[in-house]
């Protein structure tokens, strides 16, 4: 909890009413500090070997990326860093999940938030459970459709490629699932 503290004294959160919080640590930023990630598994040592590589190649700090720390949030630290790329070129925090899940492999759930996008929270998985859920105006992204043991009223699972957004628009909170190449495959 003193490094959480720390990092934000050091780097604030934007205001917004959207928020990602986990278990297994603290949320890996990217080097500006505008891209949460929260992993819950592992991803694929071998998918994240190449994207360190790719990172330092371009930071030109051969052997470790420049502002990563070691340890266990290593990896969403790199998950982080890889959605920061990809939305410099899309400009959608949706799109940029979808590109970086596209290359990522393993048992793992993501999710991730950007300052650029304050109301959104975006979710991925691959070999665990991602569950979304909706009641009363608020909608939950969990492992497990009993974190919410109040009454969600609608809950679906996140598959495969699917990406999940959620959104709050004014007053409302709205959701949607998407395929690996965009199309709304639910609500």
């Amino acid at each position: 909890m003193e490094r959480l503290r720390e990092e934000l004294e050091r780097r604030p959160l934007p205001a917004g009413m959207c928020g990602i919080g986990g278990l297994g640590g603290v949320p890996g930023l990217d080097g500006a500090g505008r891209v949460a990630v929260v992993l819950a598994g592992a991803v694929d040592a071998g998918a994240l070997a190449g994207a360190r590589e790719e990172l330092w190649g371009r930071s030109g700090a051969p052997g470790a990326v420049a502002g990563v720390t070691p340890g266990p949030v290593a990896d969403a630290e790199v998950v982080a860093r890889l959605v920061a790329e990809a939305f410099s070129s899309c400009g959608e925090l949706v799109e940029a999940v979808r590109q970086v899940r596209g290359v990522l492999a393993g048992g793992f759930a993501a999710l991730v938030v950007h300052a650029d996008e304050p109301d959104t929270v975006v979710g991925a998985a691959a070999g665990v459970p991602l569950v979304v859920g909706a009641a009363d105006g608020a909608v939950r992204l969990a492992s497990d459709a009993g974190a919410w043991e109040d009454g969600a009223v609608e809950s679906v699972v996140v598959k495969g490629d699917q990406v999940v957004s959620v959104r709050r628009e004014f007053d409302e909170v709205r959701w949607e699932i998407t395929d690996g190449c965009g199309v709304v495959v639910a609500p």
